[in-house]
């Protein structure tokens, strides 16, 4: 018989942390925009400051989108009645773009997705004439445009994310030529996040350059300036959650042979092994490690010990989950655990694994039963701890 005081548990939090900047004025070469969430179990919590345009258009829209706020301002010829769309108020939004994100402590690398789904700006004029009327092309009205007294904000929402459409304002029949400025450029955006089960602990960086050009990146009409670049960077850590449920009476577990002593006792066979089965139940977010800390060690296996000689059996402790789990290429069944990290199996849940059934396996075979058996009646006993580390 052997003592087991329980599984002993790493848990960590998993979060996300994104950050923004803006760089304010005209547009900059470098300007750079970042992104902040928080993961809670397998969903990314936007945390992200809202875009300036949502203080305007009130926060119904914005509560449920990742929205952020383009850095800098530019001036425009803005030709009201013009038959060329480019002329006008304009905006060609990126398509769907994919990106690399590295994990700087390992290197390993992960993609994710991401694409825009409005555009609002600020239109500040001169003469007072409102321009921005309605939107055409690839793009509707999310709401009717603000009037601040000299200015205009508006806010279209993108028809295809995926492959946006050019979006500019209706001609108004005005022949004048306007100067403006836009500024207060925001978007909203649709990150598609790796999966968090598949993303190894540590900090985790990517970014994405979007040109400020015609029919590149961000496309906002014929401009005065023009060939800056606006990059979207990705940085957030990562740590995983475990948690290991064990029923109260598994603490303590005895090991007997298949149907009980009283056979063996009668014939006096020696029976083919000892054993127990211990059901525990498992949550994981990520890959895990799972290794052993004994009282008493024999060759990388846990041990019991006679009570008075020192003499020991070796107990093979493993572990099965269900056929979701991995370990590389083979399936959980029985799976081997070892003393110390260094010898520690690392398993891959099926994402986000909750309340999943498992059993840890406790075996002394026939060979080692043996040496037992010569002290009947002696009790042999031992610790064996359990380590989950959601980090390895």
């Amino acid at each position: 018989m052997f003592r087991r005081p329980g599984a002993m548990l790493t848990r960590a939090a998993l979060g996300l942390a994104l950050a923004m900047a803006c760089l304010a004025g005209p547009w900059a070469s470098a300007a750079e925009v970042l992104v902040t969430a928080r993961v809670e179990g397998s969903k990314y919590v936007n945390t992200t400051p809202q875009a300036a345009f949502c203080n305007r258009f009130g926060p119904g829209y914005c509560n449920v989108r990742w929205t952020v706020d383009l850095p800098g301002s530019f001036s425009k010829s803005v030709d009201l009645a013009s038959t060329n769309a480019r002329d006008r108020v304009y905006a060609h939004l990126p398509p769907k773009r994919q990106l690399t994100l590295r994990n700087l402590s390992n290197g390993e690398t992960a993609t994710m997705n991401m694409t825009f789904s409005s555009i609002s700006q600020k239109v500040t004029y001169l003469s007072g004439v409102t321009m921005l009327i309605d939107v055409t092309g690839g793009c509707s009205r999310a709401s009717s445009p603000i009037d601040g007294g000299g200015w205009t904000q508006y806010l279209w929402i993108v028809s295809s994310p995926t492959n946006p459409a050019p979006c500019s304002s209706m001609a108004t029949g005005n022949g004048r030529i306007e100067e403006v400025v836009i500024s207060d450029n925001g978007v909203a955006f649709e990150p598609q996040f790796p999966e968090v089960a598949t993303l190894s602990p540590g900090t985790w960086e990517g970014t994405v350059d979007y040109p400020l050009l015609a029919g590149e990146g961000f496309d906002f009409g014929t401009l005065r300036e023009g060939g800056d670049t606006i990059t979207f960077r990705y940085r957030f850590t990562v740590m995983h959650d475990i948690r290991v449920d064990l029923p109260a009476a598994n603490t303590e577990v005895a090991l007997n042979p298949p149907g009980g002593w009283q056979s063996y006792l009668m014939t006096n066979r020696l029976p083919e092994r000892l054993y127990h089965n211990a059901p525990l139940r498992l949550w994981a977010s990520g890959t895990f490690a799972v290794y052993l800390t004994c009282q008493y060690v024999s060759n990388a296996r846990c041990a019991m010990k006679h009570p008075r000689l020192d003499e020991y059996v070796p107990v093979t402790t493993a572990l099965t989950l269900p056929g979701t789990f991995s370990m590389g290429p083979q399936a959980v069944e029985r799976a081997r655990l070892y003393v110390g990290a260094a010898n520690a199996t690392l398993i891959t849940p099926p994402a986000q694994a909750s309340s999943q059934p498992g059993t840890l396996h406790f075996d002394v075979d026939g060979s080692n039963l043996a040496a037992m058996i010569r002290y009947r009646g002696e009790k042999y006993q031992g610790n064996i701890i359990l380590i989950f580390d959601a980090n390895p």
